[in-house]
């Protein structure tokens, strides 16, 4: 883990420098000015992505010193101060057979129920999400992987809280062991039948050899409603481990980002439901934070960044809703690889985007000043600019 991100630490340097092009000063048109925006704001972007790598590069050097000593105290320092809430309904004698794990129980306050008669609300879930007042907003339930006797209430629960975007991060068997029941058809066509649900598979995409992207028709029998459910399977994740690399989940986490609303509720699972699933949401609130920032197009300090960027925050976070999330010191660290690597991607897009929306200006101010033909050539020039499709991470 020391000599993986030491490489990754040689190679980052001190990231691309941000762009300085500028449009020249002119008595702008419509579309000259837009394009000057465009290059303002991803000029901004690519600032806040060059402070925020600064901040996680200086971060993350120091955790590293000293045979990783400051890197062990920071992650140990997190399961010291793990919540203890009572989880009395998930070790109640009906429902000690719907856990998964004796070990991994979600706490009562926050336990996301089902509807069911006596009582039978409990599924091994909980609601994870951030503060009224926090902006961006975020909102998950981390879930076990279903057991064979629980996807019918694990279905229930996608349905009756409205979840149109479900994200699986096991493969149904790992080392011979049974992580997760299968809960879905892998071929488009194909129909599952689970109690009073039949889940429908209408269309199959390989988003990467690491990803795979569903949509799952989700239909209740009884009255015929229909809600339809994007599925992400990031199928190569090992269990207790890493990735080799962190940009399939970059990956996955930006194409979230383009098709997510805001504070949106996403279930996400694993086996147990708390190392790789706390993995993915600290990852995507830190970034999320940052694209936010970076598409507010205001003057932001190093400790506006700081803030954003402060993993040991984001974990406390999640823990006190769902113990142990993040499960591993490696996958600890993996969250600041990951952060680390796509602020120095981020940076070299912003960079050149803003680089392009300038000379789109400069073009957008010549073409005015040549005439009105030529200023309907210079709009088409303008708009061509910016290539970021609307929805996609500043950058």
């Amino acid at each position: 883990m020391l000599s993986r991100l030491g490489r990754l630490l040689g190679c980052l340097g001190t990231g691309p420098a941000p762009s300085t092009a500028r449009g020249e000063s002119y008595k702008a048109q419509a579309d000259g000015q837009q394009a000057q925006g465009q290059a303002q704001q991803q000029q901004q972007a690519a600032s806040v992505f060059e402070l925020a790598f600064q901040v996680l590069k200086a971060k993350t050097e120091q955790l590293l010193a000293n045979d990783q000593s400051l890197l062990s105290q920071e992650y140990n320092s997190l399961l010291e101060c793990d919540v203890l809430e009572t989880v009395e309904a998930a070790e109640h004698t009906n429902n000690a057979g719907k856990n998964r794990y004796v070990n991994v129980l979600p706490f009562d306050y926050n336990r996301v129920k089902i509807s069911g008669e006596d009582g039978q609300d409990y599924i091994n879930a909980s609601l994870v999400q951030s503060a009224p007042e926090e902006a961006p907003g975020w909102c998950y339930i981390a879930a076990q992987g279903p057991l064979a006797s629980t996807v019918d209430d694990f279905w229930k629960m996608v349905f009756e809280n409205n979840c149109s975007i479900l994200i699986m991060l096991t493969r149904t068997v790992e080392n011979n062991h049974i992580k997760c029941a299968d809960y879905f058809n892998q071929r488009p066509g194909e129909t599952a039948k689970f109690g009073s649900y039949r889940v429908t598979t209408t269309d199959v995409q390989e988003v990467s050899p690491d990803i795979t992207k569903r949509t799952l028709q989700l239909k209740l029998y009884t009255t015929q409603e229909v809600h339809q459910v994007t599925h992400y399977h990031y199928h190569r994740w090992p269990d207790f481990g890493v990735p080799e690399s962190t940009e399939p989940i970059r990956k996955l986490i930006k194409l979230l980002y383009q098709t997510r609303r805001e504070r949106e509720t996403t279930v996400v699972h694993c086996s147990a439901g708390i190392g790789r699933t706390g993995t993915l949401m600290a990852i995507d609130v830190i970034l999320r934070r940052l694209w936010a920032i970076a598409e507010a197009g205001t003057p932001v300090t190093t400790e506006d960044v700081a803030t954003a960027v402060d993993l040991p925050a984001v974990v406390h976070t999640l823990r006190r809703q769902r113990k142990g999330m993040v499960q591993t010191l490696e996958q600890y660290f993996f969250c600041y690889e990951a952060l680390l690597q796509e602020m120095e991607d981020s940076m070299g897009r912003a960079a050149a985007a803003a680089t392009a929306a300038a000379g789109a200006a400069a073009a957008a101010a010549a073409a005015g000043a040549a005439g009105p033909a030529a200023g309907d050539g210079a709009s088409t020039a303008a708009a061509g600019g910016n290539g970021q499709k609307q929805g996609s991470p500043p950058g």
